[in-house]
């Protein structure tokens, strides 16, 4: 397990990131979601011992980041795909790779038998004596990818994995990720793409430079908005809105669009009685939508709630 406590760190007059209390579970993907410049970076590089805090700590396993004598454990139960990649281009994909293994201490068979499974697996060992200096952008991504996974590491660190790549290497990717969860792995990531972390993470964490929000992009949502569920009918005239706010279960009803729309405790258990005391009325229930939030919803209201704060 990753916790972090009261962590801080400044760089000269600016704050990277503030007073950060959180703790990452094993075998989860979770995500760091935020604007430009709300210590995402800083937060991953934190994580890794890769900068020390300024204030507070990060402990990993047990093993606290800012104690010298624990950083080499520390880096090899960790892999980074940094925000800038960092290849070194004039050798090739396999040199690279070579290279990384090395220095992870790993044995010169493993190193072959590691980068070939990964390379085919990701499509690039056709191309593995290229210079990678002849990668396209996604080709050098993917390389990356590998790269943060070589040496089997057990907590997997990513500063926007899907940067560059294109639909179908997004895809595979994605997919990627939830394997390495299924096999046990920890993945932490930053992305600014808030549909894939819906839908790639357990959990998220909203900053801007300090936690303003941590849970599961389902659990945010329920927070942020009632559940809404509207009701078209064949006709709305005759209906006696001021009864219907009078169930108890009603957050409230309204009319919109020639619809009634409502806010309920629970659609799935609400839904059945208001369709019987919609037909005991007379009225014809063409079909029922609920009105669905994503997390960028979620997301804007968050950092929306933050500025309001500060004024």
């Amino acid at each position: 397990m990753i916790e972090i406590s009261d962590l801080t760190r400044v760089y000269g007059k600016t704050v990277g990131v503030e007073d950060m209390t959180l703790e990452i579970r094993d075998s989860e993907i979770f995500a760091l979601l935020g604007p430009n410049g709300a210590g995402k970076t800083t937060t991953l590089r934190l994580m890794t011992g890769m900068v020390a805090p300024t204030s507070g700590y990060v402990s990993i396993d047990g093993l606290r980041t800012d104690d010298a004598r624990s950083l080499k454990n520390i880096h090899m139960k960790v892999g980074v795909l940094p925000e800038v990649p960092g290849h070194y281009e004039n050798l090739s994909a396999y040199r690279n790779l070579q290279f990384y293994g090395r220095m992870y201490s790993m044995d010169e068979g493993r190193i072959d038998s590691r980068a070939r499974e990964l390379m085919q697996e990701f499509e690039l060992w056709d191309k593995k004596d290229d210079a990678v200096a002849t990668y396209s952008k996604g080709m050098k991504q993917k390389l990356a990818i590998i790269r943060s996974v070589m040496h089997d590491p057990k907590y997997v660190f990513l500063d926007e994995p899907l940067s560059g790549l294109d639909p179908e290497a997004s895809k595979f990717v994605k997919d990627y990720l939830r394997t390495l969860k299924k096999d046990g792995k920890t993945v932490i990531l930053s992305t600014h793409d808030l549909d894939d972390a819906d839908k790639l993470s357990d959990r998220v964490a909203v900053m801007r430079n300090r936690l303003l929000a941590v849970n599961s992009p389902g659990a945010l949502k329920a927070q942020a908005f009632k559940r809404t569920v509207v009701f078209h009918l064949e006709k709305i005239d005759g209906l006696d809105l001021d009864e219907m706010n009078r169930m108890p279960f009603v957050k409230s009803a309204r009319i919109s669009r020639e619809s009634l729309v409502m806010e309920v405790d629970s659609p799935e258990d609400n839904d059945p009685d208001i369709t019987a005391y919609l037909v005991q009325k007379g009225f014809r229930v063409q079909f029922i939508g609920e009105i669905r939030h994503s997390l960028e919803d979620v997301y804007l209201s968050i950092l929306e709630k933050s500025k309001e704060r500060k004024l």
